[in-house]
């Protein structure tokens, strides 16, 4: 589901979770992996530069596994941290703007466009979510979604697997 999600999280977490069980297992491959890795980035971004068209004959790969690739990328390693950066504030401006309730559940992308002008016009009209879950909830939800998101993670309760408390 991770692969097919087009999630670019899973597939850093599914590979940085393959470097530390190499890093643990065999020190000696983990450095020479990490070195393919990085040597791998390198020539795909230069193909990516000087030969686009050789990357458009490539087999069709889950999505998430090309938004990966895509954000590797030097070029575009900036533009996706700057966005990042971009949705954030307008979210952190959302929400001081609706302290209370927030511009609604779900309606970030329709109240985006006045903060995109304001805050980021070489954006465009391009619309995405806050890309941080916290900032979203405060954007969308103000005080109140926070409160109640808070309210909701501390009633959740841990049931001590130690059975032999519950018996005597």
């Amino acid at each position: 589901l991770g692969s097919l999600s087009g999630s670019r999280s899973f597939f850093i977490a599914i590979g940085l979770f393959g470097f530390f069980y190499l890093y643990h297992r065999a020190k000696k491959l983990f450095f020479a992996v990490l070195l393919a890795s990085i040597l791998s980035v390198i020539i795909l971004d230069s193909v990516r530069i000087l030969a686009p068209e050789v990357l458009q004959a490539h087999p069709q790969l889950p999505l998430g596994m090309v938004r990966t690739l895509d954000s590797l990328s030097f070029i575009n390693f900036y533009e996706a941290f700057y966005s990042r950066l971009v949705f954030s504030r307008i979210a952190i401006e959302m929400f001081l703007d609706n302290p209370v309730f927030g511009v609604g559940l779900g309606n970030f992308r329709q109240a985006l466009l006045p903060y995109a002008i304001r805050f980021a016009p070489e954006m465009g009209v391009w619309s995405d979510n806050a890309n941080n879950f916290y900032l979203g909830i405060l954007a969308e939800t103000g005080i109140f979604g926070a409160f109640a998101l808070l309210l909701t993670l501390f009633s959740f309760r841990f049931v001590n697997s130690n059975r032999s408390k519950l018996l005597t």
